[in-house]
């Protein structure tokens, strides 16, 4: 296996029968038995195994391959289970921000009922909260729909049933490390899977391409014999092998033009020259992703700062037409506008969120990091 030597064993049995004339003295007659083995080492073609090995080394290759790719879905799965999560946390995150906007519309309805019966405000005022009431409630009803179809569809994915009496536990608006795009390349070559199937991919070029170089090789061999051999003109005589054999010397073989060979040699320089394309080009898009999501990433940070300055602004012009409301200077519509407004901020804050946390997601995928 590792040397491409040869064992051979073999056994011969004959006749054999010289009449020149009837009184020659060289006329004979008798049976002939010889056992023997033989050694051959190869010394060029096929030294060290190299063409008897061929077929077993790619297939290695192979598993290798199946392997990566096995763990590629893998983490395909993964990536799609992860996103669905992050959209059922998102939900999770509106229906909080949809209830406090509920309670809220409900508490001003309240306010709004007592006001019109002091005759303080103008019964235009109560349908407005009452519309307000209604739209928040009607937002939720649809949110809470959502989050439990969300929650079904990961349960049925998992094929964990207790899914179906859990929620989401996990921070939407945590902000990971700050990532460079140098380390993102520099993480990408050295963990993505598709790169790596490549590499084995040129391997098994090259695996062949050694073969296919040795096959041009002159047959070399250093080959030793043993034999032991007999003959009588008795059978049974002859059966009593004991005149030894030994042979030592070298077999030496050439075939003329070997033109398949030298074909299959010229195929495997090209298929060598594309899988470097073909590396060269998944790199580079590979590179191109990830570079993007880091700056988009980037991009969203700021942008989830500005929603925080967002949610704060709103809240202070809440309590400002609140005080202009209450001091009969201001008018409801105002105050549900700024209360609205509030809640629209919270929402593109949670939404903004999952999306960057989306993105983190995508960025640990295409650097092969889930799994």
């Amino acid at each position: 296996w590792n040397t491409g030597s040869r064992v051979s064993v073999g056994y011969d049995t004959g006749y054999g029968d010289s009449r020149l004339s009837n009184f020659s003295p060289s006329n004979f007659s008798q049976f002939q038995n010889r056992f023997s083995a033989e050694y051959s080492l190869p010394l060029l073609k096929n030294a060290k195994g190299v063409l008897d090995r061929l077929a077993y080394d790619l297939a290695q290759h192979d598993i290798e391959i199946a392997n990566l790719q096995a763990d590629e879905n893998a983490e395909d799965f993964l990536l799609d289970l992860g996103l669905k999560f992050l959209d059922w946390k998102l939900l999770d995150e509106q229906i909080d921000i949809l209830q406090k906007r509920q309670d809220i519309a409900t508490e001003e309805l309240g306010q709004a009922l007592s006001k019109r019966d002091d005759n303080l405000i103008e019964a235009v005022d109560v349908l407005r909260a009452e519309d307000a009431e209604r739209i928040a409630k009607q937002n939720l009803v649809l949110a809470d729909s959502r989050w439990k179809a969300v929650r079904v569809e990961l349960a049925t994915l998992v094929g964990d049933p207790l899914l179906l009496s859990s929620s989401p536990q996990y921070n939407l608006y945590q902000i990971e490390e700050d990532l460079s795009g140098e380390s993102a390349v520099q993480r990408l070559r050295s963990h993505s899977r598709a790169l790596k199937q490549l590499e084995v991919v040129k391997v098994q070029i090259n695996r062949s391409h050694e073969s296919f170089d040795n096959a041009l090789k002159a047959d070399l061999s250093l080959v030793a014999g043993a034999a032991i051999k007999n003959g009588d003109s008795g059978y049974i005589d002859s059966l009593a092998t004991d005149h030894p054999e030994v042979t030592v010397g070298l077999r030496w073989s050439k075939p003329l033009g070997n033109r398949q060979a030298k074909s299959d040699l010229m195929k495997t320089k090209l298929q060598n020259m594309q899988i470097d394309g073909r590396i060269r080009s998944l790199e580079r898009d590979l590179q191109s992703a990830a570079l993007a999501i880091v700056e988009q990433l980037k991009k969203l940070e700021t942008v989830l700062t500005l929603n925080q300055d967002q949610i704060a602004s709103s809240k202070l012009r809440t309590e400002e037409e609140l005080k202009l409301y209450n001091q009969g200077r201001g008018d409801l519509n105002f105050v549900l506008l700024s209360r609205d407004n509030e809640a629209n901020a919270a929402l593109a804050y949670a939404g903004n969120a999952a999306s960057y946390q989306g993105l983190r997601l995508q960025l640990r995928a295409l650097l092969d990091e889930l799994l």
